[in-house]
């Protein structure tokens, strides 16, 4: 349900590189700050970046991977993908032994997300219940970028039957997205 430990540790050196270069690159941190003072910086300028990456993804990484910035050559492929992204509001199903379920409520698409240190039903331990988080690709899997808002917001139990329906019929027409290839 979680990644690797050596998956996880490559993807926050992917992530804590996109963010930083973020924060240079739209003038959010200083000319003189370095990536080690990034790494020791609070958790809301790091919000703010990842905020702000969501909003201009695409020309960040323009600017990220058409410059390569002596990134590793598998890096830029990672960092190619997180264009893929989707960002809203989910519905935190279920945990199976694989992954976790979440229904994305603007497109009602069902996700197989794993989770990236920490299981989400260690994050969210009243679920079903309503987060707002980004989804993306990493390697051949679907995961999210760290950040999660919400979780305070429960499902009842008619809609909880009513979502585990829908689920179950979009497991058995194969309609289950396990990759954003």
């Amino acid at each position: 349900m979680t990644l690797s430990k050596q998956d996880y540790q490559e993807y926050l050196g992917i992530h804590f590189h996109l963010l930083y270069f973020t924060g240079c690159y739209n003038g959010i941190f200083p000319e003189n700050y370095d990536f080690k003072d990034f790494l020791k910086t609070r958790f809301e300028p790091k919000a703010v970046c990842r905020d702000v990456f969501l909003e201009e993804k695409d020309e960040i990484l323009d600017e990220l991977i058409g410059n390569n910035h002596n990134l590793p050559e598998n890096w830029l492929s990672i960092l190619n993908g997180f264009r893929k992204s989707v960002k809203g509001e989910f519905v935190f199903l279920k945990c199976l032994s694989k992954h976790s379920i979440f229904k994305n409520l603007e497109n009602e698409k069902f996700y197989a997300v794993k989770a990236l240190s920490d299981s989400f039903e260690t994050l969210i331990p009243d679920y079903p219940a309503i987060v707002e988080l980004c989804i993306l690709p990493f390697k051949d899997e679907i995961i999210y970028d760290g950040f999660i808002k919400g979780g305070n917001i429960k499902i009842g139990k008619n809609i909880h039957k009513s979502l585990n329906e829908e689920y179950k019929q979009a497991k058995e027409n194969k309609e289950i997205i396990y990759s954003l290839k």
